[in-house]
């Protein structure tokens, strides 16, 4: 989002307050004058605290005094209303959001502006994803796009500060992090995360931050770095162990981590527990959707990823 600085300059300005009133205490001088010029790049509590001293408490009305006076952000905010519409479509399995998804990959994915590119980019390989499921093909079917992955892993290891855009991109991608860069930008999802806890409320934070942590090691599964759950997969646990109530309010959510468990399991060597795990990923799925597609894929792709581990044979 451009014109940031900007525009708590002249909402500074237009109210009378001098820079060190304003910016005291959460900006250096010369960070200031350059936010001011939109060089210098601020946190969301940096900029929220910024607001609250020029008595302006709400983020909407920032966002509206920013499109009222820059209209050249017009283009910017249709791009941001599409991506808007084609995640809610998708989130919600709605008629029509593979179509629309292709659509809006298929208008942005050549666009000059770095932010539309990233969109086209994101929306495109979470589509890959949810759509090729656990085929076995899944990774020579996606390396056919890997310059659009490594776009996406350049554009969030660069930026430091992430914002609800880059939190739900990372787990999409992460799988194509590797080295150190992959724990940096664990930890940075982990931390850029937490930060939102406010926002939401707790539960629908913590189904959402779930989420992107199963993508997270989902995405490691396909890559045979099962020493990844082994590091981290105990995030997920002390979730569950703090806050039981989401095993029942989003039961898929906690399915796919019984999958994880089971996978865990499997790579240290503890076969009975393990396929207690699958039976018990088998009968969640069973009650969720008796008939739907994803129980026979998700049971074949289970019991796969433990005959890799060569401690499972199917009866």
């Amino acid at each position: 989002m451009e014109n940031i600085g900007i525009t708590v300059k002249r909402i500074r300005e237009d109210k009378g307050f001098l820079s060190k009133e304003t910016y005291e205490g959460i900006l250096s001088r010369s960070t200031a004058y350059r936010f001011e010029k939109d060089v210098a790049k601020v946190t969301l509590k940096q900029l929220q605290d910024i607001l609250k001293r020029l008595n302006i408490f709400s983020l909407d009305e920032f966002v509206f005094l920013r499109r009222k006076w820059y209209l050249e952000s017009a283009q910017e905010d249709t791009l941001l209303s599409e991506y808007n519409a084609v995640n809610t479509a998708r989130a919600h399995d709605l008629a029509g959001s593979s179509e629309l998804t292709l659509a809006f990959y298929q208008k942005y994915k050549d666009d000059r502006r770095k932010q539309a590119k990233y969109y086209a980019y994101l929306v495109h390989i979470d589509y890959l994803i949810t759509t090729i499921q656990f085929d076995e093909m899944l990774m020579h079917r996606l390396l056919a796009y890997e310059a659009e992955y490594q776009y996406v892993h350049q554009y969030l290891i660069t930026s430091k500060e992430w914002t609800l855009a880059e939190l739900e991109a990372f787990p999409i991608v992460s799988w194509a992090f590797v080295g150190p860069t992959k724990e940096v930008g664990y930890q940075r999802f982990k931390t850029n995360f937490k930060k939102y806890q406010a926002f939401y409320e707790v539960d629908i934070w913590a189904n959402k931050y779930i989420k992107g942590l199963l993508y997270y090691f989902i995405g490691q599964i396909h890559m045979e770095d099962y020493d990844e759950l082994v590091l981290h997969l105990d995030d997920l646990d002390q979730i569950y162990q703090e806050m039981p109530q989401l095993k029942i309010n989003n039961v898929l959510n906690y399915s796919m981590y019984l999958f994880l468990c089971g996978i865990r399991s499997a790579y240290l060597k503890d076969m009975p527990t393990a396929q207690a795990y699958l039976v018990k990923f088998t009968n969640i799925q069973q009650a969720i959707a008796p008939d739907a597609k994803i129980l026979q894929v998700g049971q074949q792709y289970f019991q796969k990823c433990l005959q890799k581990l060569h401690y499972f044979s199917v009866n």
